[in-house]
């Protein structure tokens, strides 16, 4: 019995849609009509001022307790911080660890690793995101100027 009516008041329901007249016959917009979402640029612009305090650039890695290319990166970074440290300070900071969530949080840092980029003004200038070679790390030290001598 309860089957019954519970088919009824589906039935009744269904119905009462169908006379319904629709709302506005529009078709639907083909996706090359539609507006296009903003994409940000490619070009990184400065962000907010960091204080640098040594006056040094720095390159800042943000890392996790259980990232796996994190891991694969250690080594590289620390490589870095042997050659270039007198130059540049080459900083790991593991936001799983207390305060550093919120380094990773005003550095706007969204996935992990994330590498930034900071001017010895303190302007964050560039930032990459995803596992970097050690090479690709020192292109773009020497891409900022971050290991000109004159400085």
């Amino acid at each position: 019995m309860a089957r019954i009516i519970t088919t009824t008041i589906l039935a009744l329901s269904l119905l009462s849609c169908a006379d319904q007249p629709p709302e506005e016959n529009i078709a639907p917009t083909p996706m090359a009509m539609q507006a296009p979402v903003p994409v940000p640029d490619t070009v990184p612009q400065p962000e907010q001022k960091v204080d640098a305090g040594s006056g040094k650039p720095m390159l800042l890695e943000f890392t996790r307790d259980h990232c796996m290319p994190c891991v694969v990166m250690a080594p590289w970074v620390a490589e870095l911080r042997k050659q270039h440290g007198k130059l540049v300070d080459i900083n790991e900071i593991n936001i799983d660890r207390p305060g550093n969530k919120e380094l990773g949080i005003y550095f706007k840092v969204a996935k992990i690793p994330t590498q930034v980029y900071v001017d010895a003004g303190g302007v964050v200038i560039s930032r990459h995101v995803g596992i970097a070679t050690k090479a690709k790390m020192e292109a773009s030290l020497k891409k900022h100027g971050f290991l000109d001598k004159k400085r």
